[in-house]
């Protein structure tokens, strides 16, 4: 199991937010959809082709490749271009179920991996929980633009019904 949080600095724009109650719950709503995105959109692409290369993972040695290139023709593994792919367990249980909690000042996400990515990791081998808890800038700035629209949005509801009462 990996969990991995995240928080939003929104001290500015609140201050149009009349009660505490109604920023908790607008804040406590932006999180949750950073955390299903987190898990719903940007977990899956972990596991395409390209994912070495956007995330910037640890290059696999020409014998690791050798060998899962050997797996794959043996029918003991699925993919020898995937470097988090070997049989799919691990995309199968990660983009799987997935657990997002969200609280007003902070918002985590928590999937389930197999055993070997949590296992403590030599000197010089490849930390796969590291590889797969990495976002890339571009994402990072996904996630900044989808809170600050959403968030924009939400205080215009709030003080929409706000009027209206």
């Amino acid at each position: 199991m990996i969990t991995f949080g995240f928080t939003m600095e929104v001290e500015g724009i609140l201050a149009e937010v009349d009660t505490e109650y109604a920023m908790n719950k607008i804040t406590k709503q932006i999180h949750q959809e950073i955390g299903e995105t987190l898990h719903g959109t940007f977990l899956p692409r972990h596991f395409q082709p390209s994912a070495a290369g956007r995330y910037g993972y640890t290059p696999r040695s020409q014998h690791t490749r050798e060998i899962r290139r050997r797996q794959v023709e043996q029918g003991k593994a699925i993919s020898a271009g995937q470097d988090l792919v070997k049989t799919g367990k691990t995309r199968t249980r990660a983009t799987g179920l997935g657990i997002v909690r969200a609280y007003p000042r902070r918002g985590e996400v928590t999937f389930y991996v197999p055993h070997y990515v949590l296992k403590r990791q030599k000197s010089g081998s490849i930390n796969l929980r590291r590889e797969l808890e990495t976002i890339s800038v571009s994402e990072s700035k996904q996630v900044r633009d989808l809170a600050e629209t959403r968030l924009l949005e939400l205080i215009r509801a709030h003080k929409k019904r706000r009027r209206l009462k």
